[in-house]
């Protein structure tokens, strides 16, 4: 069983934190429901199959690579799997069975984290337990190790191409992201730190609605071309009215966002998504089409690729 594995296998010592939880897609929504987990780039999919039973009673959990208030992952091997796999451990009743059910109904999902097990709440695991596909790294590690430069033209369409993708999928299904950000950006197998989201997030004073899920993609975006965002490292006060403007003053605003972005191509890009931002912010819709055009406009307005 793997309650009983899990029992024996704490002892490892916490390195970097991971949170794989999947995209939602084509499932029931309960309204307001918001979900903050991570995508990933993997579109042709993982060839991982559900773990039988005996895989499990053989399953080698290794050290801790993730600890949050609801829940702790570690990494983990299967017989037959030579990719490592994430064992997600619920640390109190209920904290992952919203997880798991959604889980359950988008595993193998281009764009989602694959659901190998499911181990339901019990006395060895009270919280539940997941047996994931391990995701990382993300666009934010690459970028803080100095793997990945900022994202210019082309690679920021792109980016905010497939995101858009994703959020519209979500977002048909009746959910909202709301942690819209870097770090939940993930390319392969490995471990994935995560951090606050308060700089790239929308106002997070009110409900989320779609139209903030995309507000704060540009905000990531816009992080991933400049190295930064104007109001970072301010407090939590002057972040939220930092977004206000932004969002009320349009061009003479956006300027902020675009200073520090060296790329034409990707400044006039940005400057192209914003518009739309507002304007789906003001009638709390969101055109995926127009958002995408955004980008490809914005592109082409600069004259360069």
């Amino acid at each position: 069983m793997l309650a009983a594995l899990v029992t024996t296998g704490r002892a490892a010592a916490v390195s970097t934190a991971l949170h794989p939880r999947p995209l939602l897609l084509d499932v029931p929504a309960p309204a307001g429901f918001s979900w903050g987990g991570t995508f990933t780039f993997d579109e042709a999919g993982t060839a991982f199959r559900t773990a039988t039973a005996s895989a499990i009673d053989e399953l080698d959990i290794g050290p801790r690579v993730g600890l949050g208030t609801q829940s702790e992952v570690r990494r983990g091997h299967l017989p037959g799997h030579t990719e490592p796999v994430a064992v997600k451990i619920g640390l109190k009743v209920g904290a992952i069975a919203r997880e798991a059910e959604v889980l359950s109904a988008m595993s193998g999902v281009p764009g989602f984290p694959r659901l190998l097990h499911h181990e339901a709440e019990g006395e060895g695991t009270p919280g539940g337990a997941l047996l994931l596909t391990l995701l990382g790294p993300s666009l934010d590690d690459l970028r803080r190790r100095g793997e990945s430069g900022p994202l210019t033209g082309e690679l920021l369409r792109h980016v905010g191409g497939c995101l858009l993708g994703l959020l519209r999928r979500l977002h048909a299904a009746g959910f909202v992201h709301n942690d819209v950000k870097p770090s939940n950006v993930l390319l392969s197998a490995g471990a994935a730190e995560l951090h606050p989201a308060s700089d790239l997030a929308a106002d997070e004073s009110r409900a989320t609605r779609p139209s903030d899920d995309v507000e704060s993609l540009l905000y990531t975006l816009a992080y991933l071309a400049a190295g930064r965002l104007p109001w970072q490292g301010e407090d939590a006060d002057a972040v939220a009215s930092a977004k206000r403007e932004l969002l009320v003053e349009g061009v003479g605003a956006v300027a902020a966002l675009t200073d520090g972005v060296e790329c034409p191509a990707a400044a006039a890009a940005l400057r192209a998504l914003h518009a739309e931002v507002v304007r789906a912010s003001r009638v709390g819709a969101v055109d995926y089409a127009i958002c995408l055009a955004a980008l490809e406009a914005g592109q082409e307005a600069s004259g360069l690729r």
